[in-house]
């Protein structure tokens, strides 16, 4: 199958990327290069480009993982953010409307934020949307990427908690503040955090890919969610380092910008969808998510 990726270089891409061009032909559709063996590069500004790329005629499924990371240093205007996600997946689907004969399947990224803060509700992915910057973009975003289905598009909106990996994401921001000795829990540390592991998510990526009776939301988080101070603990002790300080959320909001949601808010997130499927998850327990493989 040939799959093309928007936005394959950063964490997400990458991992995707590794795991699906074993068996599938990529084509990795970034600014950033992507230098990874037996895998297509094309250059392209999506929101600046005249004309959608040539070698996205083919694909039989795309996959949307555009937009500016919710977490790094300095933290990215909430603007940017949006329209990183929003513009530019809005610009994806006009080129699938153009497209002589259409991907099967296209997979749009998305967040937890889409609920807002639930304190202690399970979440399913019937769930209503949440209220805040963070949840009326996952909102816009969803339905961006929904316009596709008025097109014959099988269409696949992931809801994805925080990504556990190793190399990278939130565990790369986080980490400088341990070392330090200054690890701590931002605001309510008895909210829920949901979260996701890197193995999971590449597994689930490539079921969407593959399985299709899979459309709509679905919900991209371990069935073990953790409450906050026990996924600040986890990291204390995975990196042998305290964890000992209760900083107020107000000074979360100056190191993670309004990406601080995401760890503040209480999400008790469910994988209602993935769960009924008979998904595997391999990395369920935190612990696990931390290991480099």
């Amino acid at each position: 199958m040939r799959i093309g990726i928007f936005g394959g270089s950063g964490l997400i891409g990458r991992l995707l990327v590794e795991r699906l061009k074993v068996e599938n032909r990529v084509v990795v559709f970034d600014l950033l290069p992507v230098q990874i063996s037996g895998v297509d590069f094309v250059r392209v500004d999506v929101l600046a480009a005249s004309q959608s790329p040539t070698k996205l005629a083919g694909c039989q499924a795309v996959i949307n993982l555009c937009g500016q990371p919710i977490f790094g240093w300095p933290p990215a205007k909430f603007q940017d953010k949006y329209l990183s996600r929003v513009a530019t997946t809005k610009r994806i689907v006009g080129w699938l409307e153009q497209m002589p004969t259409k991907p099967a399947v296209f997979i749009g990224a998305n967040a937890v934020g889409y609920y807002g803060d639930h304190g202690e509700e399970l979440i399913a992915e019937s769930s209503p949307a949440g209220s805040g910057e963070l949840a009326k973009l996952c909102l816009d975003w969803q339905a961006a990427t929904q316009a596709a289905e008025k097109f014959g598009i099988r269409t696949v909106v992931m809801r994805q908690g925080v990504v556990i990996s190793p190399t990278g994401g939130v565990m790369a921001v986080i980490k400088p503040f341990f070392k330090l000795g200054l690890g701590a829990t931002f605001g309510n540390r008895q909210g829920w955090f949901s979260w996701i592991g890197w193995q999971d998510l590449a597994a689930a990526y490539e079921l969407a890919i593959n399985n299709s009776t899979i459309s709509g939301p679905v919900n991209l988080v371990s069935p073990e969610p953790v409450r906050q101070k026990e996924f600040i603990a986890a990291l204390a002790k995975h990196w042998r380092r305290p964890a000992i300080w209760r900083w107020p959320k107000f000074f979360g909001r100056l190191i993670f910008g309004s990406a601080v949601e995401e760890i503040t808010a209480s999400r008790r997130v469910l994988p209602t969808k993935l769960l009924e499927l008979g998904f595997q998850f391999r990395q369920a327990k935190l612990i696990t998510a931390l290991r480099p493989d």
